[in-house]
């Protein structure tokens, strides 16, 4: 499984949106406006929260019949327990 979350393409895509958010902020973090940071923030970890969510749903639905107990573990205490605090974090910030 862990090579899968390596070569996902969803995985590239979500760590390619923070890399540019972090460099299109380097180019405006002398000129920028707090609160719209702070959105941007929020968006970057509703989406890693999202995108760690879909990798335990896609879990889940492949291969189900050769996983055994510690891929469910793994799924439930693992990468499902990973996609709350990134979710609440988002929500703290859009207080």
């Amino acid at each position: 499984m862990m090579s899968y979350i390596c070569h996902s393409p969803g995985f590239r895509l979500a760590f390619t949106r923070v890399l540019d958010e972090q460099s299109a902020f380097e180019l405006r973090r002398n000129d920028c406006d707090l609160h719209a940071e702070t959105r941007r923030v929020a968006a970057l970890y509703e989406g890693v929260a999202t995108w760690v969510g879909e990798l335990g749903d896609h879990s889940r639905v492949r291969d189900a019949d050769a996983r055994d107990h510690t891929d469910e573990f793994f799924i439930e205490s693992v990468i499902a327990a990973l996609a709350q605090p990134h979710r609440l974090r988002a929500e703290q910030l859009r207080e």
